[in-house]
């Protein structure tokens, strides 16, 4: 009778180990999904390019950028380094206001936006990046 206590006493003890163990390689795992993902400028570019989804979060967020009156005007009125230039203001806020709007752009609109993305690619980084 002994032996059968201390044998449950030693399987007790190793399950105990094991459940242990389980639990640091879960918060392992937890504290690996709460490292923020850092994207390069490199990544982003493709990105844009290549996915919708982020062309059109990149195109919400660049005006989401603009002040309140820079978006009232479709213009841009301060030298503040965020949104869009004063020589894509109008079309790009139009963009984005027709997305907000229906939920897509049309193919050319796609095309355009893209090709202008580009020179925005830091400010989206940092923005991915936030």
């Amino acid at each position: 009778m002994y032996k059968d206590a201390e044998y449950w006493r030693t399987i007790q003890a190793q399950e105990k180990a094991e459940e242990e163990a389980r639990c640091m390689a879960k918060m392992e795992l937890e504290k690996t999904a709460q490292k923020k993902r850092i994207w390069t400028e490199d990544e982003i570019r493709e990105l844009v390019q290549t996915n919708d989804k982020v062309l059109y979060g990149a195109l919400r967020n660049l005006y989401n950028e603009q002040t309140a009156d820079e978006q009232r005007a479709g213009d841009t009125k301060h030298n503040n380094g965020v949104g869009f230039n004063g020589a894509d203001a109008k079309i790009m806020s139009s963009f984005a206001e027709f997305l907000n709007k229906t939920g897509f752009l049309t193919t050319k609109q796609k095309a355009v936006a893209r090709k202008k993305l580009v020179k925005y690619n830091k400010q989206l980084t940092r923005l991915a990046n936030a």
